[in-house]
């Protein structure tokens, strides 16, 4: 129930960075411009959260196609009859794979409480791509934080980045020791990879942010990417967090006073930071 608290507490956070914060930020800067005539903040948040949401639905299915074929492939390897094993290695990659073939990679996916798809361990190639799909976002994080110009705007987009990061980062690394690759030594590098790849695109969106808003003339692009920020942690609230704790809560039946205490805590504190930057 710690960890669920925590997470919901970290969306409530997301939600009050993004809507009381970075939005009206983008949208305050955007009428400064004298663009007032089209609500550009709103329009360019909705715009990252259906891209988002598009690039999740294509990497999704990517990732759980390719695990699960991969899953197939080494049952067929495993069987006792090995005359018919090419053939069968490919056709269990077929949609119209039957029910019994389709539950053991549905149960997994049950088991995980944050995200989709789980890492293959015999495959540190999948764990990569499993970092690159939980790291998308924070590319965009990144380059609202880079492209702030105020302190205030940059301490409420840290305080939001930093509230989530920890349990993302918790839920990989989880997600790594449990798929054997910090037991196996042979495979540690992998989890260390993993690690400083997420750490790495947080970096690199600052950079890229700081990079465009330090050459670029005004502030448009400033509000721009400060308005891509705010529909990216929308989207994460509401998208990622929230459907798959709520999930998880009724599954586990958590008591809902501390769950509900600790969403409304997030979203109120975060809002109250609002008075003073």
């Amino acid at each position: 129930i710690f960890i669920s608290c925590g997470v919901i507490f970290s969306s409530g956070v997301l939600l009050a960075g993004g809507f009381v914060h970075l939005l009206g930020d983008s949208n305050e800067q955007f009428e400064d411009l004298g663009d007032d005539n089209f609500p550009w903040a709103f329009f360019i948040a909705a715009t990252t959260i259906v891209g988002l949401a598009s690039l999740e639905i294509v990497l999704d299915r990517v990732l759980g196609d390719y695990l699960q074929c991969k899953q197939k492939n080494n049952k067929a390897e495993d069987s006792d009859s090995t005359t018919f094993l090419g053939d069968q290695s490919r056709d269990q990659c077929s949609i119209e794979d039957t029910q019994e073939q389709e539950e053991p990679l549905i149960e997994q996916e049950h088991d995980d409480d944050h995200h989709h798809v789980h890492i293959d361990s015999e495959n540190p190639f999948s764990a990569l791509l499993l970092t690159i799909a939980l790291s998308v976002h924070s590319i965009i994080e990144g380059l609202g934080i880079g492209a702030s110009s105020d302190v205030g705007e940059i301490r409420s987009a840290f305080i939001a980045v930093a509230a989530h990061k920890a349990f993302v980062a918790f839920a990989l690394a989880n997600d790594l020791v449990r798929s054997g690759f910090w037991v196996d030594r042979t495979k540690r590098k992998y989890f260390f990879i993993s690690v400083g790849t997420f750490i790495f695109v947080s970096l690199l969106g600052i950079a890229i942010g700081w990079g465009i808003s330090s050459d670029a003339e005004g502030s448009t692009v400033t509000a721009v990417l400060i308005g891509i920020t705010a529909g990216s942690f929308i989207y994460v609230a509401v998208v990622e967090i929230l459907p798959e704790e709520t999930k998880t809560i009724k599954r586990e039946r958590l008591m809902l006073l501390p769950v509900i205490f600790s969403f409304l805590a997030g979203f109120g504190l975060m809002s109250m930071l609002a008075l003073w930057v």
